[in-house]
């Protein structure tokens, strides 16, 4: 995590890399395993799931994901 950024320093720096591109690709970014929480199948799952439908939306509809958190 960065302090004052959107998401992650990665995520950030892919996002700044594509922004003057004709077509710039859907990014998101997303933390899990925050404490030493394990990482799990499903949060894999849910991720990829979250991809598949920013692409068939278009867009990407929740730039930064948090998985495997408890609110």
């Amino acid at each position: 995590m960065s302090f004052g950024a959107l998401g992650g320093p990665l995520f950030s720096e892919l996002r700044n890399e594509f922004y003057d591109c004709d077509e710039r690709p859907l990014i998101s970014n997303f933390i899990c395993g925050l404490g030493g929480r394990d990482v799990t199948p499903e949060m894999l799952e849910a991720a990829f799931n979250s991809i598949i439908e920013n692409r068939n939306a278009g867009r990407v509809r929740k730039p930064v994901n948090y998985l495997g958190l408890r609110e």
